[in-house]
């Protein structure tokens, strides 16, 4: 007998669902000497059901990739003593550019939703896993270093300041 492990479940819920999906794969390089994290390739697979037009959703998902490449590895908040939003402008922390976003390749999976319409949201996709997305791929890239990201953003600072550490 091979070894394995099998599991077929089935999950039918009671009203019609609209939950889209989404999987993310970053590709890295991460230069030691400064801890800056260049983006290579950023691969996402969507579940948005039927596309209405593929372009245009395609298109919401590359614009919510940038929003969560924000996120992820630039926007930081910092409050003084009493609590007051020190970083609440774009002159106050960093934006990704065009200049920062990696080569995307975009896929969908179309399965027909059951509502009316027979599609999904998909605006959300694009940025909710982004931030693992790339915190894994930007650890695994510093595995050599014994580096454990735990925090965001990602800054070339916050990187940078790891590694050092563990040179000492």
């Amino acid at each position: 007998m091979e070894p394995g492990l099998e599991v077929i479940s089935f999950y039918e819920p009671e009203a019609p669902t609209t939950c889209s999906y989404a999987t993310h794969l970053a590709v890295v390089a991460v230069d030691a000497e400064t801890g800056f994290v260049n983006l290579l390739k950023y691969f996402i697979v969507d579940d948005s059901g039927v596309l209405v037009n593929p372009m245009t959703a395609h298109g919401q998902v590359h614009g919510a990739l940038a929003h969560g490449i924000g996120g992820a590895m630039f926007e930081e908040l910092f409050y003084d003593g009493e609590g007051q939003l020190l970083s609440s402008t774009f002159v106050d922390y960093l934006l990704p550019t065009a200049s920062v976003m990696p080569e995307v390749i975009v896929d969908s999976v179309e399965t027909p939703s059951l509502t009316l319409g027979v599609f999904k949201g998909l605006g959300e996709g694009g940025a909710i896993p982004t931030a693992g997305a790339l915190a894994n791929a930007i650890d695994d890239a510093l595995s050599e270093y014994g580096v454990k990201l735990l925090e965001l953003p990602i800054t070339p600072e916050r990187v940078y300041t790891l590694i050092k550490k563990r040179e000492r």
